[in-house]
């Protein structure tokens, strides 16, 4: 028995490697890889562009503390291995006005918000300007994403994975290997699976800034590292109806990653909703004044450099997100296609976060169905990931049967 996972997107890769860690036969089969870049400027994988931080921002998806613990504990079984570049940091959530508290707070590793005066707190960034500062910090899993997804690949094909690079489309989806599909199609899921929910696309710029010598000791520092920071809507207008404008700091080893934008826009970027609010031109592109200026400020009150001065560069890209108003994620069994399929797809820039958890819910899926013929792969760490997985799902299904 073969399982086909369809797309190479972060949420492809990891599906692929867990259920390789499981002992199932799998192609991975896509015309895109996430560890392979097709120009500065292909917009069309988000899975090139991620941050990125274990945190469910912005995405809809059933029972988002579950999948931040799973996350989370996925995660821990690569943290501070070499090269492979996740970490644990300290992360502040910070917001000029009074946030709603998220439902997957309960999940975040130590904890601590802020005065509810809005007082804020000594050593997090806030703006001049500011009135007040309210929010949360707590041990965050960051992942280094370039280095990240070599990885997953480089294991993935070390285990017995293999690769197929294929376009898929509805006129040869008949032709696919596998006796069950997953769909990790990403945005090109609707056109080869039937989907009608409601779908939109974000267009997301990010600064790739050259970080300064003096990072790695401020890096190895206890202190707040990293931020996504909220100012009020005369500083920074928001592009989506109740959503903030969110202003972000996350440094890599070898690339501040300074954000960001979230502006409505065609498939393949061709039409972008115009810029609220002033805006500055970088290197050609025209970007909110406030993501230059007000993160310029932030990031200094933290590192104490001023990036502007800094080799840098402009990158964009893509969010495809399902059903903003409605369920969000598609994640199940499907037995209406020709072959049974399970769908893991729309995650909406939260692809990094979400990779795990949601490979977890298709491990079980396909697992309640089909055993697996073969032992699991001896790979390491994949021994190690097989362990956490099956406690996880041991735990939480045993838990809701017995609840």
């Amino acid at each position: 028995m073969q399982v086909a996972v369809l797309g190479g997107g972060i949420s492809g890769i990891t599906t692929a490697l867990l259920l390789r860690a499981y002992g199932y036969s799998t192609t991975l089969v896509t015309a895109a890889r996430a560890d392979m870049h097709y120009g500065a400027d292909w917009p069309r994988l988000a899975s090139h562009y991620p941050a990125a931080s274990v945190i469910p921002h912005a995405v809809r998806i059933a029972n988002p503390t579950r999948h931040t613990r799973w996350s989370q504990a996925c995660f821990d079984v690569f943290t501070d291995l070499p090269h492979w570049g996740v970490r644990i940091q300290r992360h502040a959530e910070l917001f000029e006005s009074p946030p709603d508290l998220p439902a997957y707070l309960d999940a975040l590793r130590h904890l601590t918000l802020l005065p509810t005066d809005g007082r804020g707190a000594p050593g997090l960034p806030r703006r001049s300007q500011a009135n007040a500062l309210f929010g949360w910090t707590f041990n965050m899993t960051f992942v280094d994403a370039p280095r990240y997804v070599r990885q997953l690949y480089t294991l993935y094909q070390t285990a017995g994975g293999t690769i197929q690079r294929m376009h898929i489309t509805p006129d040869n989806r008949s032709a696919l290997p596998g006796n069950v599909w997953v769909n990790c199609l990403g945005a090109g899921a609707p056109r080869v699976f039937t989907d009608e929910a409601p779908a939109t696309f974000l267009h997301g710029h990010l600064l790739h800034i050259d970080p300064p010598v003096s990072w790695a000791a401020w890096a190895d520092s206890a202190a707040v590292q990293s931020y996504n920071y909220a100012p009020s809507p005369a500083c920074y207008p928001s592009h989506i109806e109740d959503v903030p404008g969110g202003l972000y700091f996350y440094p890599r080893a070898a690339t501040w990653i300074v954000g960001g934008t979230k502006h409505p826009a065609h498939r393949h970027g061709g039409y972008m909703t115009p810029l609220r609010g002033p805006t500055r031109h970088v290197h050609g592109v025209a970007l909110p004044k406030a993501m230059w200026s007000t993160n310029a400020h932030l990031i200094e009150q933290l590192t104490g450099t001023d990036f502007r001065s800094a080799p840098m560069r402009v990158v964009s890209g893509l969010r495809y997100v399902r059903a903003p108003e409605g369920e969000g994620v598609r994640l199940g069994w499907d037995a209406s296609p020709e072959r049974p399929t399970v769908h893991n797809y729309g995650h909406g820039g939260a692809g990094v976060t979400l990779s795990w958890s949601c490979a977890l819910q298709v491990v079980h899926e396909i697992a309640q169905r089909i055993t697996p013929r073969h032992s699991p792969s001896p790979c390491a760490p994949l021994p190690a990931l097989h362990d956490t997985a099956t406690h996880l799902l041991d735990t939480c299904f045993t838990q809701e049967t017995d609840g």
